[in-house]
């Protein structure tokens, strides 16, 4: 059965390296950057249609 390392082991050395690292933190807890709002989204602040 494989770990949790094992999933973002990409060169399937047995460790994690920087790369591995920083790819398994971001997908774990994400990234702190704002993201675009989807075009589906509702938009509150817009008032176009009104006019």
């Amino acid at each position: 059965m494989f770990g949790i390392d094992d999933l973002f082991d990409l060169n399937g050395d047995g460790k994690l390296d920087g790369v591995e690292m920083a790819f398994a933190y971001s997908v774990i807890f994400g990234s702190e950057e704002e993201q675009e709002p989807d075009s589906w989204d509702f938009d509150e602040n817009n008032d176009d249609w009104e006019e």
